[in-house]
């Protein structure tokens, strides 16, 4: 199965609540509330986080939070290609995620960058949770993002 992930509402931007979406035949969607990323942001920075790093960090381990359930029946990930320059890191960082819980190389996804259009299902969908206009699958905690973090980086 191949999914396409868009994302609305930027991780980086904390005045507004983010969005994470797949779709295309199946689909599923997390929120991370503006408060719960102001409360990230804080902790990684007391943590010696710098620079923008960990704003990469979050979108990957939010990613990660968004897949995990559908990740045995998903042969290739498209992500929405918004953060230029960071594809091979986010790639990496996540399929690191994939294999910690178990996934066996073998069978980690295809992971691609590319443009998701505003015709997208994906985009058309988490625009949509984004507006509040459909509820998400799931409201991500600042607990359950920094367990993830804690095992990333622990």
């Amino acid at each position: 199965m191949r999914i396409e992930v868009d994302q609305s509402g930027k991780i980086e931007q904390t005045n507004f609540n983010t969005v994470l979406a797949y779709s295309d035949g199946v689909r599923g969607s997390v929120l991370v509330k503006a408060t719960t990323k102001r409360r990230l942001v804080l902790a990684l920075r007391a943590q010696g986080f710098s620079g923008t790093w960990f704003y990469t960090l979050l979108f990957v381990v939010c990613l990660y939070l968004l897949l995990k359930k559908v990740l045995g029946g998903v042969t290739t990930v498209e992500i929405d290609e918004e953060y230029t320059g960071k594809q091979r890191i986010i790639k990496e960082e996540l399929e690191g995620l994939f294999l910690r819980v178990g996934l066996d190389r073998r069978n980690l996804p295809e992971i691609y960058f590319r443009r998701v259009t505003k015709k997208s299902k994906a985009h058309y969908y988490g625009w949509a949770v984004f507006k509040k206009k459909t509820k998400p699958d799931r409201v991500l905690t600042f607990d359950e993002i920094m367990s993830v973090v804690k095992k990333r980086v622990g």
